[in-house]
C-alpha cells in the first residue's frame, strides 16, 4: 500500500477518495485545492445572511445504498427530504416536471400533446420498439426514442443551449449518459406515478456534506491546503516523482507514493512532464461548456413552489432558474430568497467575462419575459462562473479519451477519476462511488490494469438523474 498519497483537487471525487482511504488505514493524504474552500462545484458559499450553492444539485433517494448510508451518517437530523418541485417553461407555459398525466394536455396544449404521440407512433412504425445499437450521432438516438415532434419541441433546443453545438453533431453516448427516459412510453408511465417524488438535501446547503467530509478527514490525519495550485508535477521511470506546488507565493515539493487527480484532462497533461504533445493535444480538444450562475436575492419569501425551471427556448437566455430556499429553508432568512440563473456559454464569450451589472442587463430582458422573476423586488444580484462545467461529447471525442487515458494508465501511481477527471457526466453520488472505487483499488495493492481499469469502464453505465 502507499506511504503517502497526493489527491489533486477536493471536490465530491476527491473527498471520497480521502475518506474510504482513510477508513482503510491509509492517512498520508494530502489534498491539494485551487479555491478557498472545498467541494468543487458541490460547494456552498456564505454571504452575509445567506446560503449559495453552485446551482441545482440533490441527492436522490435511489442512489446507490451505500452512498446514502454514507449521506445519512454524515449529516443525520440535517438531511432534509424535499418534494421534487420542477417545471419546464415551453412558450410561455408552464409544464410540470417530472410530467403529470392531468397536465401534459393542458400543460403542452392539446393540438401539439397529439402530434408528439402522433409522432411517436409514426416512429416506432417504421423502426419497431427496439433501440439497437450503431446510432450515429445523439439526433438520431432521441428522435428514435421519443419521436421528432418532442426532439424539436424540447430536446434539441435545450440540448444545443446547454452544450453549444446541436444533438446532431454530438456522440450517441451525450444522449445516453443525460436522458433517462427510453420512449415516450416510459415519461407517461412516470408521468400517471402517484408523486413527482422527492430528494435529499442537506439544511445548510449541498456543500455541507463535503465539509462534513474534509472533517472526517482532516480529523483522521489527512491535510487538505486550499488555495493550492499545483505547477509540475515530474516523470521518472513512469512514475510520478515528484509534485511542484503553490500556495500563495510560497513554493513548496511534496514526493508521493501514489496521486489521484480529479482535475480537467487538459490541466493535468498540461502539469505531467514529461507528456507528449499528442497526449495533450488531444486533452485540449475535450471541450467543456462554461457556466455563468446569476445570483438574485428577492425582497419575498418565496416567489414560487417550484425548485428549479428549464427553459430550452433560445429567447431566453439562461437555460434553469433554481429557488434555493425551496431545497432548504435555511438558505435565506424571512422574507428574502435567492434565484440562481445557470447561463451557458463558452469561456471566450463576452457573457463569461462580464461584469456583474453587464450579465444582469444582458438577462434583464429574458428574466421578465420567464415570469419567474419579479424584477420591481429585486434587492441585489452577483455572479459566479464555471469555466468546466459540463463535457460536451462532440463526434469522435471518444478517441481523443483514449488517447489521454492510455498515456494515464502508462504512469504506474496516477489515477484519474471525478467529473473533471473522466470527462464525465455524473451525479454527486456517481463522484462518491469513484473515489469509493479509487480508494479500495489501492488499498487492495493490485495493479491498475487489474482493479482500477475494470472498475472505470463500470463507470461508463452512469446515467445522470435529474
Amino acid at each position: 500500500m502507499a506511504k503517502s498519497v497526493v489527491i489533486l483537487g477536493a471536490g465530491p471525487a476527491g473527498l471520497a477518495t480521502a475518506y474510504y482511504l482513510c477508513k482503510g488505514g491509509c492517512t498520508d493524504i494530502t489534498l491539494l485545492e485551487a479555491e478557498k474552500l472545498v467541494g468543487g462545484i458541490s460547494a456552498t458559499m456564505r454571504r452575509e445572511d445567506m446560503l449559495f450553492d453552485f446551482g441545482s444539485h440533490r441527492i436522490h433517494p435511489g442512489c446507490d445504498a451505500e452512498t446514502l448510508s454514507l449521506v445519512k451518517s454524515l449529516l443525520g437530523d440535517d438531511l432534509l427530504s424535499r418534494p421534487r418541485r420542477g417545471a419546464i417553461w415551453l412558450s410561455g407555459r408552464i409544464v410540470e416536471y417530472p410530467l403529470r398525466i392531468s397536465q401534459m394536455a393542458s400543460g403542452l396544449g392539446p393540438l401539439r400533446a397529439a402530434r408528439i404521440v402522433a409522432s411517436f407512433a409514426r416512429q416506432k412504425l417504421l423502426l419497431g420498439s427496439a433501440e439497437p445499437g450503431g446510432q450515429r450521432t445523439s439526433e438520431t438516438l432521441l428522435v428514435r426514442r421519443f419521436g421528432r415532434a418532442l426532439y424539436e419541441l424540447f430536446y434539441r433546443p435545450y440540448t444545443t443551449k446547454v452544450f453549444g453545438i446541436s444533438p446532431d453533431q454530438m456522440s450517441p453516448e451525450q444522449a445516453r449518459r443525460r436522458v433517462g427516459s427510453k420512449s415516450l412510453l416510459d415519461i407517461a408511465r412516470k408521468a400517471g406515478m402517484a408523486s413527482p417524488g422527492s430528494f435529499f438535501y442537506p439544511r445548510l446547503g449541498f456543500g455541507q456534506m463535503c465539509d462534513a467530509l474534509a472533517e472526517k478527514i482532516q480529523s483522521a490525519g489527512a491535510s487538505i491546503i486550499l488555495r493550492a495550485s499545483p505547477k509540475k508535477a515530474t516523470i521518472r521511470d513512469g512514475r510520478i516523482d515528484q509534485l511542484e506546488f503553490t500556495v500563495g507565493k510560497e513554493k513548496r515539493i511534496l514526493k508521493p507514493d501514489f496521486v489521484f487527480s480529479t482535475v480537467p484532462l487538459r490541466s493535468l497533461t498540461s502539469l505531467c512532464a514529461p507528456c507528449s504533445n499528442a497526449v495533450r493535444r488531444a486533452a485540449k480538444e475535450l471541450k467543456h461548456r462554461s457556466l455563468v450562475m446569476l445570483y438574485i436575492v428577492v425582497n419575498r419569501d418565496r416567489v414560487g413552489q417550484k425548485d428549479a425551471y428549464y427553459f430550452a427556448s433560445k429567447e431566453i437566455l439562461f437555460n434553469r432558474i433554481s429557488e434555493q430556499k425551496n431545497f432548504s429553508p435555511q438558505m435565506a432568512p424571512e422574507g428574502k430568497t435567492i434565484l440562481c440563473a445557470d447561463i451557458s456559454c463558452d469561456a471566450a464569450e463576452k457573457l463569461f467575462s462580464a461584469s456583474d451589472e453587464e450579465v444582469f442587463q444582458m438577462t434583464k430582458q429574458s428574466l421578465k419575459r420567464s415570469g419567474v422573476v419579479p424584477l420591481s423586488d429585486v434587492d441585489y444580484w452577483f455572479t459566479r462562473r464555471v469555466k468546466h462545467a459540463y463535457p460536451v461529447y462532440s463526434l469522435g471525442y471518444e478517441g481523443l479519451m483514449q488517447t489521454v487515458l492510455d498515456w494515464v494508465d502508462s504512469v504506474e501511481n496516477l489515477i484519474t477519476l471525478g467529473r473533471q477527471g473522466l470527462f464525465a457526466h455524473n451525479n454527486f453520488h456517481h463522484s462518491v462511488m469513484m473515489g469509493r472505487a479509487a480508494a479500495e483499488h489501492l488499498l487492495s495493492g493490485k495493479p491498475k490494469a487489474e482493479g482500477w481499469n475494470q472498475a472505470r469502464r463500470a463507470f461508463d453505465d452512469f446515467k445522470v438523474i435529474d
